[in-house]
């Protein structure tokens, strides 16, 4: 994630960019450890299901929006778009 993070975002923004990424991190990582015990006490295949399908989720997104940015110059990716 971080290594992504770090690539992705323009120079002109990534500061910010970056601190907002790390709090939607932060509050998915919230999110996991709030309702795990719910979704457990309906059933674990339940809670690691409903992970999962997230998970198949922003993997989809990942795959579709993300853009490659293998050999490219930091400066480069400037031209990039999400």
């Amino acid at each position: 994630m971080w290594v992504l993070l770090g690539e992705i975002f323009p120079n002109r923004i990534r500061a910010g960019a970056l601190a907002v990424a790390a709090a939607a991190q932060w509050v998915a990582n919230f999110f996991i450890f709030t309702t795990f015990p719910t979704f457990s006490s309906i059933s674990l295949t339940f809670a690691y299901g409903f992970y999962a399908a997230c998970a198949l989720l922003s993997l989809v997104f990942v795959f579709f929006r993300a853009p490659e940015t293998k050999g490219k110059e930091l400066e480069e990716m400037e031209d990039l778009s999400v």
